[in-house]
């Protein structure tokens, strides 16, 4: 395995990159029942992971395949630690390296972290130990978290033996580690319920505390950070299934008498799994359009899918014109999909969950998903099914954008049922 900055360090020193060479951001997802997930983000220019390659005599593409089979031998036979998603994104200038995996509990994901193996990787956590308590139950819950990560002694952080830079003065090296290390490193806690954070650097658009330093001062001083959470259920909110109970059939058509709830319609999908997936695809410009598909597996009952198309039932609030069809495709799957029959000013609907249009001097896309309040009870081997697909294309090239995948003017966001343990908010934005 190549030393961590061997290559990239030489071309630090050559480019002048004071900004430091990479950003990380990681976020530490705890659900109910203890178990969670962890993802790391890593980014860097396309321009210097390109140089870097060509000074090393390979090709970035020999590179990313080098480092995501590192990944894999990190996470091989890892008891209680399981890698779920791992590879390259191009958001922009930058390549991005994600990687998703997921922990059984705080024991398993504390001895992974202490691995002397994650130290071996500049964009792997290592020394850091998190611990949560919760107490009270359901509407009562509350939550509170710790993470810290131990400082590393000055011989480590130093060490460039078998590098290219071995035999440098020690002063020469110092610098050229503290230039490395001085990106920015980003750390998010999303405890269940809602989150308040200590003193944290800023929250992001999901409501989510978050925090930053550079490497090189986590390398050096450590950091801790802590976290909080509570539940709060609304008033009026309907009776959760008992054992055994199930949901009857709606005993009215969609457009006639009262229908069920949105929060109902979701906690359907509890005993779904897989089987239902959600498509959004929406073009945004002074005038939008929206798309939503559903595609529901054919072993779902009649009864169930009538359910799944009550909230379609309220988009006529969103906009005046729309084409509803349903079809059942070769493959078996049943298709229901709603969309604008001609563009529409989204941003003059006061929708509280839909905006897609123009802001002042700026063009916006943003949309409101609730809480899939179910999810956290699933266990964590359904980790990685898909449960909505968002697809958003921009008039212009996107500037600020929490997808998955950004792509010039595009952005995609792939979400599972974990993901949206919490109310999330999609957005992209882009210049007018």
């Amino acid at each position: 395995m190549h030393h961590p900055i061997a290559r990239l360090a030489l071309l630090c020193v050559l480019a002048v990159l004071l900004a430091g060479c990479f950003d990380v951001e990681t976020e530490v997802v705890i659900l109910p029942d203890g178990s969670g997930f962890v993802t790391v983000w890593t980014r860097l220019s396309t321009r210097v992971v390109a140089i870097a390659s060509a000074l090393a005599n390979s090709s970035p593409e020999a590179d990313k395949k080098e480092l995501l089979q590192n990944l894999d031998r990190l996470f091989a036979d890892q008891p209680g630690v399981q890698l779920v998603e791992r590879g390259f994104l191009t958001e922009g200038d930058d390549q991005v390296l994600r990687y998703r995996y997921m922990f059984e509990n705080a024991k398993a994901l504390n001895e992974f972290w202490a691995r002397p193996e994650n130290a071996k990787l500049a964009f792997a956590i290592y020394q850091a130990k998190i611990d949560w308590t919760r107490t009270g139950q359901d509407c009562d819950a509350r939550y509170t978290a710790n993470l810290e990560f131990a400082p590393r002694a000055e011989t480590e952080i130093y060490d460039l033996r078998g590098t290219v830079f071995a035999d440098q003065p020690p002063a020469v090296q110092r610098l050229l580690i503290d230039e490395f290390y001085r990106g920015h490193f980003r750390a998010r806690l999303a405890l269940p319920g809602e989150n308040h954070g200590t003193d944290p650097s800023m929250i992001d658009t999901a409501g989510f505390p978050m925090w930053e330093t550079t490497v090189i001062d986590l390398y050096r001083r450590g950091w801790k950070i802590q976290s909080s959470s509570h539940f709060t259920c609304p008033a009026g909110q309907a009776r959760p299934l008992q054992p055994g109970e199930t949901y009857p059939a709606p005993s009215l058509s969609m457009t006639v008498g009262p229908h069920a709830t949105l929060a109902e319609v979701l906690r359907t999908f509890a005993d779904l799994g897989d089987l239902v997936h959600l498509e959004i695809d929406v073009q945004v410009h002074r005038r939008s359009e929206i798309k939503i598909t559903y595609r529901i597996d054919p072993r779902v009952s009649e009864p169930v899918r009538n359910l799944l198309l009550l909230p379609f039932v309220t988009m006529p609030t969103l906009a005046h014109d729309w084409d509803v069809s349903s079809q059942q495709e070769e493959s078996g799957f049943y298709v229901f999909q709603i969309k604008t029959k001609r563009p529409m000013r989204f941003d003059e609907t006061d929708s509280p969950f839909l905006f897609a249009g123009l802001d002042h001097d700026r063009y916006v896309f943003r949309m409101r998903l609730p809480q899939l309040s179910f999810a956290g009870a699933r266990p964590p081997e359904t980790a990685g099914r898909v449960q909505l697909k968002a697809h958003v294309k921009m008039p212009g090239p996107i500037r600020t954008s929490n997808a998955t995948i950004v792509h010039d003017d595009t952005a995609d966001w792939t979400l599972t049922s974990r993901d949206l343990l919490q109310p999330v908010t999609l957005e992209a934005i882009c210049d007018d």
